[in-house]
């Protein structure tokens, strides 16, 4: 075998390893994508928890505030 042969045969491994390496990066950028993405959604329903929760929150201190300002009153109705 001579020594171009060698080095065709050495570039051709060479060339199939960058293929291989690439194919392992563009799978963890597609997993990397999928993980970002889930994450992105579970946060969006956390934001959407949230403020439900908020939201009772008001309403809960907006109705004990007023039954306080009753009770302060002596309006308290029994």
């Amino acid at each position: 075998m001579s020594s171009a042969q060698q080095t065709v045969i050495d570039l051709e491994g060479k060339k199939t390893q960058l293929r291989l390496k690439q194919a392992l990066f563009d799978t963890l950028l597609e997993d990397g994508d999928a993980a970002i993405s889930r994450a992105q959604k579970e946060l969006d329903q956390n934001r959407e928890k949230l403020a439900t929760l908020l939201a009772t929150y008001d309403e809960v201190k907006q109705i004990w505030g007023e039954f306080l300002k009753r009770i302060i009153r002596g309006e308290n109705n029994r």
